[in-house]
């Protein structure tokens, strides 16, 4: 890397921070290793669906009586999701992922249309779709075997007829006993540790050399920016 020749070890307290040492500590920055903290969570349940849905309609598991809530834990990114279809496959499939917004209401926030689908198989499709903790998911369906009424009153969805679009605000009518078998795979951020080993360089450095408070907040301003 190109620079001034002004290294980062020189003490002339004046001096606004080199090019060079920024560049020094990103690069040390990008050798620290990723956190471990990536496992990810399964989020929905997949069983063999009985009940023949008629018409096109959005459905929202908000809660279930016992196994993997629906609902989304953790922030990440959905990065797949699957469908468990019965003998025939389900028309329109699409993964959809909402936000309460209260009042009976959501915001989709993302969706993902099924790939290929084989019958009495759990298929399995890549998705990207940012989540945070409270939204849930769900699925767009025209028809077909799509999930079970089961007399549970526990297992509580919202429905909507038609394929809300994502961003728009959408009320949705509430209901229970009824259970689709979608679930969805949520890696949580990646977290490098570039930011953090950066930061620590610069105060460390800052106590060393005795940096003037002026040197330490640029080299601090210059750290945050990259990524976490």
């Amino acid at each position: 890397m190109g620079g001034s020749g002004t290294t980062l070890d020189g003490a002339a307290s004046g001096r606004t921070l080199p090019r060079l040492c920024i560049a020094a500590l990103a690069c040390s920055a990008l050798l620290s290793p990723p956190s471990a903290h990536a496992t990810p969570t399964v989020v929905g349940q997949l069983f063999t669906p009985a009940t023949s849905c008629v018409g096109e309609y959005t459905y929202l598991q908000t809660a279930v009586a016992s196994g993997t809530a629906y609902t989304v834990p953790v922030a990440g990114v959905i990065a797949s999701w699957s469908f468990r279809e019965a003998g025939t496959t389900v028309p329109g499939l699409k993964l959809k992922v909402a936000r309460p917004i209260g009042g009976g209401s959501f915001t989709i926030i993302g969706e993902s249309a099924a790939g290929t689908q084989v019958p009495n198989s759990v298929n399995t499709y890549p998705a990207q779709i940012a989540v945070q903790p409270g939204d849930v998911i769900g699925v767009h369906v025209t028809g077909g075997t799509c999930g079970t009424h089961n007399g549970v009153p526990s297992d509580t969805y919202a429905y909507v007829a038609g394929d809300p679009t994502p961003g728009t605000p959408t009320a949705f009518s509430a209901s229970d006993s009824f259970l689709v078998p979608v679930s969805a795979v949520v890696q949580p951020p990646v977290t490098t540790g570039q930011r953090a080993a950066a930061l620590a360089s610069c105060k460390k450095r800052a106590h060393k050399h005795h940096w003037s408070h002026k040197r330490l907040r640029k080299c601090m301003k210059k750290a945050s920016q990259l990524p976490a």
